[in-house]
């Protein structure tokens, strides 16, 4: 009895087929890996923007608070220079100081920082300047808002500053608006934090001891 064999293989088609399904797989696989690369990335970067923000807001909010008339016997004056832009804010602050207040200047630069400068009584000469945090991606970030009416401010950010002597004195509070992109990449969306800040020293006055 003898035994046939079966030479039978695969043919061309079959084996075209074959490979055309593996190469529909490996493009599957090779994008959901390269989307799980970017939403990683992604997440990455939107966390560190987060950070960036928090810590510039920190800054920013316990220095605004810090606010004070530069005259404490005149309750008319304003603790706030006249802003030119919404990118830069002006006042008078008992900063690390209880017996005069300090000029204090926080701006946006050209190179998308916000920088913090500090100038002493009698407010001539060179300023203390620090850069407080980076990366900056629009520059609109400071609104002014009355007492009375705490959902109108006096200015939009997109309109065109300056604010006149009686508006200076109607800031009740200062609302901070960060928006942060530490990457190049235009495409990503920034990280943007929001925050009102109340003024609780602007009436005050330092008592002699």
């Amino acid at each position: 009895m003898s035994l046939r064999r079966d030479e039978s293989g695969y043919t061309l088609i079959e084996t075209m087929v074959v490979m055309i399904v593996m190469s529909i797989i490996l493009t599957f696989v090779y994008q959901v890996l390269i989307s799980t690369q970017r939403t990683t990335f992604a997440a990455n970067v939107r966390l560190e923007n987060l950070e960036e923000a928090r810590v510039l807001m920190a800054t920013i909010t316990k220095d605004l608070r810090t606010a004070a008339r530069p005259d404490p016997l005149d309750p008319t004056s304003s603790p706030f220079v006249q802003p030119t832009t919404a990118d830069e804010v002006t006042f008078y602050a008992y900063l690390n100081t209880f017996t005069e207040p300090v000029k204090v200047h926080i701006y946006v630069d050209a190179s998308d920082r916000i920088v913090e400068e500090i100038l002493r009584p009698p407010y001539t000469g060179a300023p203390e300047i620090r850069v407080v945090g980076r990366y900056v991606a629009e520059e609109d970030v400071f609104t002014y808002f009355p007492p009375d009416d705490p959902t109108t401010p006096l200015t939009e950010p997109e309109l065109i500053l300056p604010l006149d002597a009686t508006e200076l004195k109607l800031i009740d509070a200062v609302e901070v608006n960060l928006s942060i992109r530490k990457t190049t990449n235009a495409t990503m969306t920034p990280t943007t934090l929001i925050n009102r800040v109340r003024l609780p020293n602007v009436d005050y006055t330092p008592t002699e001891s």
